[in-house]
């Protein structure tokens, strides 16, 4: 008889589980061991990551036919095809399952194989198997292209965000957008033009640790005193709305409908909300006009690496003053890099046996991570498709 397949609570108690709910007085985080354990991070993909939508990409990065990336840390690559449209498929030649795509490249006509130089459509289909029936022989009577292309991974694009379903199986991305595009109604974001990123590859960290942070509000005055001195510690309060969770502040005199360009600062002012769509959607909007998108996505297999990127816009339109693009992109930068620096000593304290029980939550100011949690355990123990 085969062995049962893991279940949440091989790696969390019964009882750590509703520490981790608060259920039992004030919430905790998830035990120590399920942000450095493999096999917590594979239970993850196929108990929730695989059976949502997973960001993992940015229609901006790939904009002509042709054009092809690896999705850093997974076996995936994306590519916009012949008709135009953003497609992902695994990143193994079907052959002997050489890597295809390691690096960005632009207007390929194909995607060959640099190993036997099988050659496949932008589609997907198998075009060419180079001399496999023997020299200048394309092909062999028993080998059907049909059944050797590309395996392609169900795809969708939200304005410039690009996801995919590695199960096939989730409701339509449609659906599951609809909470956040609520929540930013009143946000142009059709309107968003890209102006810079900001790069982590990789962060020396388990993805949940970094999306703790990024939704909390209780690290920012003392991690980033000076980039957000324009968001004052008691202007902010805590969304936590089903899959939606975050922050966000509240600025007198700030608005998302002014269009007016934002005068050139050398820190975050304005209202802003800072919001993650579960698991991996996060946008940040900043009145009156800039948008970041943060990039947080686990690494295929190691539980101790992630990758970040801040991806930064303006629906000012092309009018927006440059000077003010330039400062607001190194914000960002310096937010990251003091980010990094303590999300590094998080990994570090949590060697420590003291910390199997993960740390308490503020009641004040990390409910949003408590939400995080409940998305997560209720996809594992009673497999929701959040």
């Amino acid at each position: 008889m085969s062995p049962a397949a893991p279940s949440l609570f091989d790696f969390v108690t019964p009882a750590q589980r509703d520490r981790v709910l608060g259920l039992c007085g004030l919430s905790h985080r998830l035990p120590r061991h399920v942000y450095s354990d493999p096999a917590f991070l594979r239970l993850e993909y196929e108990g929730w990551l695989a059976r949502t939508w997973l960001m993992v990409g940015r229609a901006h990065e790939i904009p002509e036919v042709g054009d092809a990336m690896p999705v850093p840390g997974h076996p995936i690559f994306l590519i916009r095809d012949i008709n135009g449209e953003i497609r992902a498929f695994y990143n193994s030649c079907r052959h002997r399952g050489h890597e295809l795509i390691g690096e960005p490249c632009n207007r390929a006509r194909g995607i060959v194989c640099p190993y036997h130089h099988w050659v496949y459509r932008t589609t997907g289909e198998l075009r060419t198997a180079t001399h496999f029936g023997g020299y200048r022989e394309h092909g062999h009577p028993e080998l059907d292209p049909n059944a050797f292309g590309l395996k392609a991974i169900r795809t969708g694009v939200w304005h410039n965000w690009i996801l995919v379903n590695l199960d096939g199986e989730a409701p339509a991305l449609e659906e599951f957008v609809r909470p956040l595009a609520d929540y930013y109604r009143d946000v142009a974001l059709s309107d968003a033009r890209h102006f810079s990123t900001v790069y982590r590859h990789p962060f020396s960290a388990n993805w949940k640790t970094v999306t703790e942070n990024n939704i909390e509000p209780y690290h920012v005055p003392m991690v980033h005193p000076g980039t957000t001195a324009g968001h004052p510690f008691d202007c902010h309060r805590i969304v936590d709305e089903g899959p939606l969770v975050g922050c966000a502040v509240d600025i007198e005199g700030s608005s998302f409908t002014n269009r007016a360009p934002a005068a050139t600062a050398d820190h975050l002012d304005g209202s802003g909300r800072f919001i993650l769509r579960v698991p991996n959607l996060y946008i940040a909007a900043h009145a009156p006009d800039k948008l970041v998108d943060s990039l947080i996505l686990p690494d295929w297999e190691d539980p101790l690496k992630c990758w970040v990127s801040h991806a930064c816009y303006t629906t000012s339109g092309p009018g927006a003053n440059d000077d003010s693009l330039e400062r607001w992109a190194a914000i960002q930068e310096t937010v990251m890099e003091e980010d990094a620096a303590v999300m590094e000593g998080v990994v570090r304290g949590f060697r420590a046996p003291v910390m199997d029980d993960g740390g308490v939550i503020s009641p004040a100011w990390e409910n949003c991570v408590s939400g995080f949690y409940r998305s997560l355990l209720g996809a594992l123990e009673n497999g929701e498709r959040a």
